[in-house]
């Protein structure tokens, strides 16, 4: 497979992306059908320029997840494996915030369900995620909360990455906003 050849977009909302299956078996004798490495660089039309790397074959990364965003003064970084804490960089230094509940507006406190000290992650945020879903259904809608149409942009990203992996270059994504964008 080709990568994508890297290049000007402009401001497109487009994607450059990369897979490849590393491991095609596994310890339990069965093929793998799907990717298990997968870099994408996208553009988006503010400008915006991003990466995202995913990755099943990182030995000793217990299902990693880190969101990272950079903006000219400052970096902030979550990382799943560290669910308790907040990175945030600044050209002075950098800071670990630790999440303290007595600290949160109460918005925010109404998703920390354990006290501070207790590892609080996935299969809470799963469980207000349910909690919220389960609210809109009988007619309270909250904040955040994602909608059809997110699920839409996402299933329309991911088909672009998978595109773009195939094609060995840039593609365009579709504006599901635009009668003809999504097919």
């Amino acid at each position: 497979m080709r990568s994508p050849r890297i290049r000007e977009r402009g401001t497109d909302n487009t994607v450059g992306a990369l897979s490849r299956t590393l491991f095609p078996g596994r310890a339990n004798h069965k093929d793998v059908q799907t990717e298990d490495l997968v870099a994408a660089i996208f553009a988006t039309e503010s400008g915006t320029v991003g990466n995202l790397l995913v990755s099943q074959v990182a030995p000793g990364r217990k299902n990693r997840l880190v969101i990272e965003i950079s903006g000219s003064e400052s970096t902030v970084q979550f990382d799943q494996e560290a669910p308790e804490t907040l990175w945030l960089g600044k050209r002075a230094g950098s800071q670990l915030l630790v999440r303290d509940p007595d600290a949160l507006s109460p918005e925010a406190a109404r998703f920390s369900v354990l006290p501070a000290g207790h590892p609080q992650g996935y299969q809470d945020a799963f469980n207000a995620f349910v909690a919220d879903t389960y609210a809109a259904i009988e007619g309270d809608i909250r904040e955040g909360l994602p909608t059809f149409r997110d699920g839409l942009r996402s299933a329309v990203l991911t088909e672009s990455i998978i595109e773009s992996s195939k094609r060995g270059e840039w593609v365009d994504v579709p504006d599901i906003n635009e009668p003809e964008g999504v097919q």
